[in-house]
């Protein structure tokens, strides 16, 4: 047994019968009686019969195995000894004497004692096991722990025997438990840890109207990944400059969207950063890291408010890059023309090769929303969000009901209500007629959705599958090259640009693409802007007779009721 117990204990030699003549088996047997014991005196933690696999763990930081090497090798052996020494007692200052110096004895011999080196790695190797950690066997992260777990079990019965000397004041001196201590003194408070602070905070936020429950959701995957990688138990008091700048660095070397990569799932941000860099795939753009950190930020910003911070260390840490270096191009004449003269318009193969030439006719969603987007410059989410009872007529004049309403689960960007006019020459496409045919199949429900086979993503979103498939779409047909920005958004660009070639200026162009304008100016009076009328004149001057869509002309025939 160890010689730094045997005092307390009162032995030097434990016996016990192992059950078995197998000299194999015995083995295995004195292993597992060995760690018990061992745990019984505050040596090590008992046995974890929880053994995570490969996938499930997790690759610890510096600051991680100091915190838990501090833990488990210094606070409870030292915990551990005093109270043996309290129950053990001794007749004589001799024994007492006598413990202390059986316990210097043995520190003196750590540092060249091959089996007290062993021992140390045995212990770490079990604090990787109960800690469910990923730290190979022949890294230099395992040869450090180990270094770690002997330099603090050693201080542990240094500081032990000064105690026992009446040296109550002892302080430990190893960088390794100070360091260690200090990091336990950073973690949060019961019911403070980011996770939980940040959930306040979002509920703060819903209550004040100025989050949605879905952005909120997503907020909280990036704070997610940003306290796994902190530490969830941090004190937000304790973030520094140093630990966000780390974080963004890492991001800045992770792939798009590798959580959904093939090998990457259970990895760290770390681990997978490695791994995307090894592997060279595109890492995350920076301004999709500046997202994370205007993610972050403000809910720092909201502990400094709430006395849970004094500082917010993301302030200076966003990249300078300009939002407008990834525009959405608008699509010219001669693209649009490639795009309704390929298949998908003119006749495709089969359900999922759409872009292939074949006798199938869509008449859904692939096929309406490009047509209505370019004709109205709307967000394909906002037509793809489209019920039955969206359509009206005002006056004469068919219009699309862009809504945002809470009940329906309708979204708009701005937060606001708006209409759309629709163009004659989108009428004579067809799409009155669709809009009837729909309504017959829904038997008169105006709550069913225009296009039912949509469902909204994870994030409650209708328009992210519809702008999922336009960019493979645009692809497949020669228009889109890498992230050249082209997609769906590349309609309502085009319209935009048509508008201003019509001789409106841009914040009548705003008006009529349903921005929300911030002036001082649109603050004033009780008409909205953008009447119908002027809407409808808007949109009817625009100029598409480069655009060649008499080929859709009657292609649906059936006959337009509505009205």
């Amino acid at each position: 047994m160890p010689r730094p117990v045997r005092p307390a204990v009162g032995k030097k030699i434990i016996q016990h019968s192992l059950g078995t003549n197998e000299v194999r088996e015995a083995a295995i047997r004195a292993a597992k009686r060995r760690y018990e014991l061992l745990s019984e005196w505050g040596v090590i933690d008992a046995p974890s019969e929880a053994h995570r696999s490969p996938a499930e763990r997790v690759e610890p930081t510096p600051a991680d195995m100091r915190a838990a090497v501090v833990e488990r090798a210094f606070l409870k052996p030292l915990d551990r000894l005093a109270e043996l020494y309290a129950t053990k007692g001794f007749q004589t200052d001799q024994e007492h004497r006598a413990a202390i110096a059986q316990i210097q004895t043995w520190l003196l011999r750590q540092s060249r004692d091959r089996e007290s080196r062993e021992a140390w790695a045995e212990r770490a190797d079990r604090l990787i096991e109960e800690q469910g950690w990923y730290v190979p066997a022949n890294s230099q992260a395992r040869a450090d722990l180990v270094g770690m777990m002997a330099e603090a079990g050693t201080e542990a019965l240094r500081i032990g025997a000064k105690r026992q000397e009446g040296e109550f004041s002892a302080a430990p001196t190893s960088a390794v438990v100070t360091e260690g201590l200090a990091l336990r003194q950073r973690q949060a408070t019961a019911g403070e840890t980011i996770l939980e602070l940040f959930d306040r905070y979002s509920a703060m936020r819903l209550a004040e109207g100025r989050k949605r429950a879905d952005t909120i959701a997503q907020d909280r995957k990036v704070i997610i990944l940003f306290a796994d990688f902190v530490g969830k138990d941090r004190d937000v008091r304790s973030l520094t400059k140093a630990d966000v700048r780390e974080w963004l660095t890492v991001l800045t070397k992770l792939p798009r969207r590798f959580s959904e990569i093939r090998g990457y799932r259970g990895l760290t941000l770390r681990q997978a950063a490695q791994k995307g860099a090894a592997e060279g795939r595109t890492p995350l753009a920076l301004l999709t890291v500046n997202k994370y950190l205007s993610t972050v930020s403000p809910f720092l910003d909201w502990c400094c408010r709430q006395a849970y911070a004094e500082q917010n260390p993301c302030d200076g840490l966003h990249f300078d890059v300009k939002k407008g270096k990834n525009a959405r191009p608008p699509f010219r004449a001669e693209q649009l023309n490639t795009i309704f003269r390929s298949p998908l318009f003119t006749g495709f193969a089969a359900d999922g090769k759409e872009h292939s030439p074949g006798l199938k006719k869509a008449d859904d969603w692939r096929y309406w929303l490009p047509i209505v987007c370019l004709f109205t410059g709307a967000r394909i989410g906002e037509i793809a969000q489209l019920r039955l009872r969206d359509l009206e007529r005002d006056n004469g004049t068919w219009l699309i009901h862009i809504r945002n309403e809470e009940q329906s689960g309708q979204r708009t960007k701005s937060g606001l209500s708006r209409v759309a006019p629709i163009h004659s020459r989108l009428q004579k496409l067809g799409f009155l007629a669709f809009f009837d045919r729909q309504r017959e199949k829904a038997n008169g429900n105006l709550e069913v959705q225009l296009w039912p086979e949509l469902k909204p993503n994870d994030r409650g979103e209708m328009g992210g599958v519809p702008s999922r498939f336009w960019r493979d779409y645009l692809k497949r047909i020669g228009i889109k090259a890498g992230r050249d920005g082209y997609g769906a958004h590349s309609f309502r660009h085009t319209l935009a640009d048509r508008l201003r070639e019509a001789g409106y200026l841009d914040n009548e162009v705003a008006v009529a693409l349903g921005h929300n304008l911030k002036t001082v100016t649109s603050g004033y009076g009780r008409i909205k802007q953008g009447t119908i009328s002027r809407l409808k004149d808007m949109i009817e001057s625009i100029n598409f007779d480069d655009v060649h869509l008499d080929h859709l002309s009657g292609r649906h025939t059936s006959t337009f009721r509505l009205g």
